[in-house]
């Protein structure tokens, strides 16, 4: 009988500790995969460029396109177009971008017929972090 009780009882404790993690990672724990930062990689450097995307009422915007093309190597012959979409806090992150460019590369952002462009020197920032605001309607409901 005592060793029922004892089972039970560890059993019980048990399933709280698993709700208990459980909770825990749902609060904060854990980042969802719709708050983890979508990102893409050029492979030609160390640089980054974080884009952070919101409408007029400063809101982030969700599913935006932001778009660079990368002109690279001798004379610039080689070409690379990078596209990816924002994650719910309206950020995308481009990686392995190189300071080496010429001029400032051109970051495009499109979202519901609306579309505004952001230029981002890598030689005077290698790690920046950017906003581009698009202009126009809401994207709240």
């Amino acid at each position: 009988m005592r060793s029922l009780a004892a089972l039970l009882a560890f059993c019980f404790i048990v399933v709280l500790v698993g709700f208990s993690q459980a909770d825990q990672s749902s609060q904060g724990g854990a980042a969802s995969p719709a708050n983890k930062i979508p990102a893409i990689s050029a492979e030609l450097g160390d640089c980054w460029v974080e884009m952070r995307v919101t409408d007029s009422a400063s809101k982030p915007v969700y599913g935006a396109n932001v778009s660079v093309h990368i002109r690279y190597g001798f004379g610039g012959f080689h070409k690379l177009d990078l596209e990816i979409g924002t994650n719910v806090d309206g950020r995308a992150r481009f990686n392995g971008l190189s300071d080496r460019a010429r001029m400032p590369l051109d970051f495009t952002v499109r979202y519901q017929q609306r579309e505004t462009s952001v230029p981002v020197d890598l030689k005077k920032n290698c790690h920046a972090s950017e906003t581009a605001f698009l202009r126009g309607k809401s994207t709240s409901p």
